[in-house]
């Protein structure tokens, strides 16, 4: 094994353009679950500002009549455009020193043809120092979508 892959109860420092998987709003992820309060795990760049059109229901005007308002079938988009209900998600919360809590050899496989072939790699799990609740995971080797090679990242300590 590489001495340089990093080891579990390594302290590490994750800065602005790292890319990892993170826990985000499902809203944030796809763009047919606008209006979901669920999450998804998707590859983020640290840094990176997310956004999504908020959905408003198909029965805007039955809404719009309980508080007493009419609205004309060809003034709906504009309503609602003006609302201005653009929703933004602001990655850079997951900036800061991480403690390595796993480290494994896994993911790899083959795609649909011959020469398909996609080695295994070295996954990273992580969890915020000053909030342990924000865990985030990331590939050193392999071929991944959330990568940070060996030379990018140097243990703080061991």
């Amino acid at each position: 094994m590489n001495r340089n892959l990093l080891q579990k109860g390594d302290v590490i420092r994750l800065t602005k353009g790292m890319k990892v998987y993170a826990l985000i709003p499902e809203m944030f992820v796809y763009s047919n679950r606008t209006s979901s309060t669920g999450v998804a795990k998707t590859d983020i760049r640290i840094g990176e500002i997310r956004s999504s059109q908020f959905s408003m229901s198909n029965n805007i005007k039955e809404t719009l009549s309980l508080f007493g308002m009419t609205i004309n079938d060809d003034e709906v988009a504009p309503f609602i455009d003006g609302l201005g209900l653009n929703l933004s998600f602001d990655t850079s919360k997951f900036e800061g020193e991480y403690t390595v809590t796993y480290a494994v050899s896994d993911g790899g496989g083959t795609g649909m043809g011959l020469h398909d072939v996609y080695p295994i790699g070295y996954h990273v799990f992580c969890e915020k120092k000053d909030n342990p609740s924000i865990q985030v995971d990331f590939y050193q080797t392999g071929a991944f979508t959330a990568m940070i090679a060996v030379a990018e990242i140097q243990p703080l300590n061991r």
